[in-house]
């Protein structure tokens, strides 16, 4: 019988920061049988360097608009929700 993977998302404030500090750590949780799934705002050039999957969502960086941010959480947890990761 097959098992499945298990998912972990890692979220950041940016492709760069992932690429740059964790892709270590995706591929050490791959070799270990993990699913990486990479998450962060769109518009960053370093989300196509990632070679795991990759999500990205809408973000403002500089807002400071307590509805936007609002918005933000919520889309965030409707990618959680829609993952559904076990990590």
């Amino acid at each position: 019988m097959k098992r499945k993977r298990k998912t972990i998302l890692v979220f950041a404030n940016s492709f760069w920061y992932l690429y740059k500090f964790r892709l270590e750590l995706f591929s050490r949780l791959s070799a270990e049988g993990y699913k990486v799934i990479a998450c962060a705002p769109y518009g960053d050039v370093y989300k196509k360097k990632i070679p795991y999957t990759t999500l990205g969502f809408r973000m403002e960086k500089d807002s400071i608009n307590p509805i936007y941010e609002v918005v933000t959480f919520f889309e965030i947890f409707k990618l959680i929700y829609k993952m559904s990761p076990e990590y």
